[in-house]
């Protein structure tokens, strides 16, 4: 969803994904949409629509239905991840740089955000050490 928002400015609405999987003879309802979002019940495994939303978002089936995680993200979705994660930063930038110019300079904040994503590095990395 990240990657549509990207690309056109916005995410998909529930409407939109649910005509297009109805087109394909797969029924969403918005409890189904819940659970797949939340990656929660049965539902999450369902086949059918799991390869109608890979072929709604672009990527291959497998990337969603493969059960043991080998599918990699293909390069293109990494790439786009990337910059979504990229706008979001500087989004953050802006909203703290409005907020809090009167305490802060913007690169202060940068200075701030960096050491908080430092920090998370750091715990992800001392996880995968355990």
């Amino acid at each position: 969803m990240d990657v549509v928002e990207a690309n056109t400015g916005e995410p998909p609405s529930f409407k939109e994904i649910e005509a297009e999987l109805h087109g394909k003879g797969i029924a969403l309802t918005r409890p189904r949409w819940w659970y797949m979002l939340n990656g929660t019940g049965p539902v999450v495994r369902d086949k059918d629509l799991l390869t109608g939303l890979a072929d709604f978002f672009g990527v291959p089936a497998e990337y969603l239905t493969d059960p043991v995680g080998h599918t990699d993200v293909p390069e293109r979705v990494q790439a786009q991840l990337e910059l979504v994660l990229e706008m979001r930063k500087q989004e953050v930038v802006a909203f703290a740089s409005r907020r809090f110019d009167e305490f802060a300079t913007v690169e202060e904040i940068r200075d701030v955000l960096d050491s908080l994503r430092k920090l998370e590095e750091r715990k992800v990395t001392e996880e995968g050490d355990k």
